[in-house]
């Protein structure tokens, strides 16, 4: 199911491959998914403590799980924080739009089972 999934939400996404290596002093914005348990979103996050800490420039934004929510939203280094659930629903239809809407030039993925 969640293969069946993965286009349509690629598709609402819609990223741009890049063919060259983009330096982070050209990058504005970098949306991060790590949307699923709280140990997790914890290991994560010298991921970006670094980049706001090396291009404080930089917004940074993270797509998480209602259990990693509370942790995020208060992190001093996250400037916009987006909750999704692993199941497909409206609510997180309504966040990935308004995710789209934010303008971000990079996605990581740091979600590997996905």
């Amino acid at each position: 199911m969640k293969f069946l999934l993965a286009y349509p939400l690629g598709a609402l996404v819609r990223p741009n491959k890049r063919d060259r290596v983009i330096s982070l002093s050209e990058v504005r914005s970098v949306l991060i998914f790590r949307y699923d348990a709280l140990g997790d979103a914890v290991i994560s996050t010298p991921v970006w403590r670094l980049i706001k800490q090396r291009y404080p420039q930089i917004r940074i934004g993270v797509v998480g799980s209602a259990r990693n929510r509370a942790l995020l939203a208060c992190d001093p280094d996250i400037d916009t924080v987006y909750t999704i659930s692993r199941k497909p629903d409206l609510r997180s239809l309504r966040e990935l739009l308004r995710a789209r809407k934010g303008d971000w030039q990079i996605a990581l993925n740091l979600f590997f089972s996905d």
